[in-house]
């Protein structure tokens, strides 16, 4: 049984659960469009136009107190085969925005870690669950339905 005094207990609830409520994130789609030119079978050269749609997350880090000399290290996996590490440091202005291409991915782990001289080591720790309107098709898929057609 939950004891009430711990879950009404503001100061005990921020401590442990509020870090992953600073990750805000959304799901957006892209369509491109490129031309390719073609050679007919009377050789004749016509263009033809592809679209392509991309899938992407886009991460709003609501950290405060970055300072200049901090050192952000992120970490993203996915459950089939989606990973990025990296580094940023030397930060000024406004933190920005990731936006990071999904492939077939449904779940994403994120991980950032805030090295910092003053105050002790802090890490923001995510899962995301990527909704099936935004997960890409893998290609093998794509080419056995294009073949079928």
């Amino acid at each position: 049984m939950a004891d009430f005094g711990t879950v009404f207990n503001s100061e005990i609830f921020n401590q442990q659960f509020s870090k992953s409520n600073q990750i805000d994130f959304f799901f957006t789609k892209r369509t491109t469009y490129y031309t390719k030119e073609i050679i007919n079978k009377d050789l004749s050269r016509s263009d033809k136009k592809f679209s392509t749609v991309n899938n992407f997350i886009v991460l709003n880090i609501n950290l405060e107190n970055i300072k200049y000399e901090d050192t952000i290290l992120v970490e993203m996996w996915g459950d089939r085969g989606y990973y990025y590490q990296g580094k940023m440091c030397e930060n000024k202005g406004i933190f920005p925005l990731f936006a990071l291409k999904l492939k077939e991915d449904t779940q994403l782990f994120l991980k950032l870690s805030i090295n910092s001289e003053t105050i002790a080591n802090t890490n923001y720790i995510n899962f995301i669950t990527i909704p099936k309107k935004y997960q890409n098709e893998s290609i093998e898929e794509n080419e056995e339905n294009e073949s079928v057609i």
